[in-house]
């Protein structure tokens, strides 16, 4: 498996994290599909954790991938039930990536964006604890 997509256990948390034998390409269409699923089937909105420190790709697979996210017609950063991106990177391409989404061709999706998984994490359930 090059991707890792959990409910995490009674919290509203999707957490998305590939390895480092990830292909944009192969695993994408997959995972996307696997995120609609789990967000189609949830009762509740989801936050959507993508652990990306595992994989690198090049600024034309950063893009490719970004509009696979936020324009096809089942784009999994626009479905009713996300509540928000959240990205673990430590790479400045996928922080940059994350920013853009700002961006009107993108949406203006707003994206927070942290260096370690646990530093994600503690944002989100602070963010749920807030309501």
């Amino acid at each position: 498996m090059t991707t890792e997509i959990t409910l995490l256990p009674g919290e509203p948390i999707m957490l998305n994290r590939p390895d480092a034998a990830f292909s944009l390409a192969k695993d994408a269409p997959v995972d996307n599909e696997r995120m609609l699923q789990l967000l189609d089937a949830s009762g509740q909105p989801l936050y959507l954790i993508m652990d990306l420190t595992n994989i690198k790709l090049s600024f034309s697979d950063v893009v490719m991938g970004m509009a696979t996210l936020t324009k096809s017609s089942r784009a999994v950063l626009r479905h009713p039930n996300l509540k928000q991106l959240v990205v673990v990177t430590t790479l400045e391409l996928f922080s940059l990536a994350a920013k853009a989404l700002k961006q009107a061709q993108y949406g203006g999706l707003e994206a927070q964006v942290f260096p370690t998984l646990d530093e994600a994490l503690a944002y989100v359930r602070q963010s749920i604890a807030k309501g």
